[in-house]
């Protein structure tokens, strides 16, 4: 799977941890893929993204198995990636050819000014430390973000 390894240090110096193998096999139990595309698409449609130029490029992150992603191809957007820490999560992805990124979101390994749109529908409650880990987060979706782009 392209991407780049799990267990290497951010550029922060901290480690990646990954991943709480009884979450991984609670994950594929908690909600069927249909009951979470559907929640996913519900979602979007309430944000507008029927009416987004479907030229733009989608990065989710957080994205597990990729519910989401199969979401926007079933929307028409044909640029969609994903990045999520758990290898495990992102081998159960079952759509559509597209990039998957095994990666930490607190430092995204893609170029600055990259994508267009940047989603997370879940996931980011599994930070190890949500008050300092989040803004590493938001700090990473503004460099990736495209200038004009949507988070």
């Amino acid at each position: 799977m392209p991407g780049y390894p799990a267990n290497q240090p951010s550029s922060s110096g901290a480690p990646l941890a990954c991943c709480d193998e009884d979450w991984e096999k609670a994950c594929q139990r908690f909600e069927t893929a249909e009951v979470e595309r559907l929640k996913f698409a519900k979602r979007l449609a309430g944000l507008g993204a029927r009416d987004w130029s479907r030229d733009q490029s989608v990065l989710e992150i957080f994205c597990g198995r990729g519910n989401a992603l199969r979401v926007w191809f079933e929307l028409g957007y044909s640029k969609v990636s994903g990045v999520d820490l758990s290898r495990r999560l992102l081998e159960a992805y079952q759509g559509p050819a597209t990039q998957l990124y095994v990666g930490d979101c607190r430092d995204i390994k893609l170029p600055t000014a990259s994508r267009d749109i940047i989603a997370v529908h879940g996931g980011s409650h599994h930070l190890p430390a949500l008050q300092t880990d989040l803004p590493l987060v938001f700090a990473e979706v503004a460099r990736v973000l495209r200038p004009g782009g949507a988070s």
